[in-house]
């Protein structure tokens, strides 16, 4: 367990990266969670394959301030499919990460592959939003 100013983590996410955000939870959320933008300033679970913004870094409860870490951080998540060093990956349905498929929006690559439900390691290089159109 470590201390991070005045939170308290189960285990370190956040491994290397400045890009930290702060915005208010939409629901309540989980340690390592995929996020998306849902509202002005509002973050809430990242939808399969779909727009992404960061990773919570703790526990919060709907209406809390949440910290997300973003663009060039290299954090420690949880694979919903066994994952290698290289494979780019999104957010799924379940608050973890998969490989990212043709049309999904690939928001970083595995830097230490892991199994299905483990943690592996990777590096955030994107963050992604609503395409316009009909």
């Amino acid at each position: 367990m470590s201390t991070q100013g005045e939170h308290t983590f189960d285990q370190d996410i956040l491994i290397a990266g400045e890009e930290i955000r702060g915005y208010t939870a939409g629901e309540d959320l989980e340690q390592g969670e995929p996020l998306a933008i849902t509202g002005d300033y509002e973050v809430s679970g990242a939808e399969d394959g779909g727009p992404f913004v960061g990773v919570c870094l703790y526990d919060v409860a709907d209406g809390e301030e949440v910290a997300i870490g973003g663009d060039d951080c290299e954090v420690r998540i949880e694979f919903s499919e066994a994952l290698s060093a290289g494979d780019a990956i999104t957010p799924d349905d379940v608050g973890t990460f998969r490989q990212a498929e043709d049309g999904d929006d690939a928001v970083g690559v595995v830097n230490l592959g892991a199994g299905i439900g483990e943690i592996g390691e990777a590096y955030l290089s994107a963050t992604t939003g609503e395409l316009g159109g009909d």
